[in-house]
């Protein structure tokens, strides 16, 4: 069937054709509802030399590839020692998450505390690979750290501590450049209804297509990047570290 016998099905049939839209964006929107699985940062290309090599290298080197962070201390005018009860509380919680092979501490080796002892930093090893880690084991992270921050000690963390994947597809960016969107259109058409046609399928399309690859979500790899393909090239600007510090007083 040409695109053109295909138009002419569709125009003598509105209600038809629409009534049938409906219907498939409604189970497309179900089906992103109920299998919806958060996307993953991990990368994988079989077959390609980089990946064999990897595999090799994950089969010799079990603990190779797998997530690290640290978490930065600084005490300001007071001095690292004074905070240990704090810190080696909250490090005792981090140790005991699911999905945190190892940590180490600042109070058991000398190097990781600054000359000053204004500054101190722990590593930690987590047991999952570098793009693989859950959400959970991040959040119960964060959270830990959150326990160790009070008056007079700033608490930051970086490496795989963060999570790189897009919390949100929707932002004041993309709604910004629909409305700009529209305003040319309706400049070029100088008709609402003709300036919003061609929008209101635009969104369908990207709508549609953000469910439909939710909707597999539990049946292949939604990789993170997908989602930011997706979105204007503002979005792509890489976050600023997280940071956790002390309320003022």
């Amino acid at each position: 069937m040409s695109l053109e016998k295909l138009a002419r099905f569709c125009f003598n049939r509105p209600w038809p054709v629409l009534s049938a839209w409906v219907v498939l964006l409604a189970a497309i929107g179900t089906g992103a509802f109920i299998f919806q699985k958060p996307p993953s940062s991990a990368i994988s290309i079989p077959g390609t030399p980089a990946q064999v090599a990897i595999d090799q290298l994950a089969k010799t080197f079990p603990n190779a590839g797998k997530g690290t962070g640290r978490i930065v201390f600084y005490a300001g005018k007071a001095t690292i020692p004074d905070f240990q009860p704090s810190i080696t509380s909250g490090l005792s919680k981090i140790a005991g998450i699911k999905g945190v092979s190892a940590i180490v501490s600042p109070f058991v080796y000398s190097s990781e505390i600054s000359s000053d002892t204004h500054t101190a930093y722990a590593q930690v090893q987590l047991s999952q690979q570098n793009g693989q880690i859950s959400a959970a084991t991040l959040d119960a992270i964060h959270q830990a750290i959150q326990s160790m921050v009070q008056p007079g000690l700033e608490v930051e963390y970086g490496g795989d501590l963060i999570n790189n994947v897009p919390s949100k597809i929707l932002g004041p960016t993309e709604i910004l450049g629909v409305i700009l969107a529209l305003v040319v259109l309706l400049v070029a058409f100088r008709s609402p209804v003709a300036a919003g046609i061609p929008l209101v399928i635009a969104l369908i399309a990207v709508g549609g297509g953000i469910g439909g690859l939710f909707a597999l979500s539990r049946v292949i790899s939604v990789n993170s990047t997908t989602l930011r393909r997706l979105q204007p090239a503002l979005s792509k600007l890489p976050e600023r570290p997280s940071r956790t510090r002390p309320a003022r007083s």
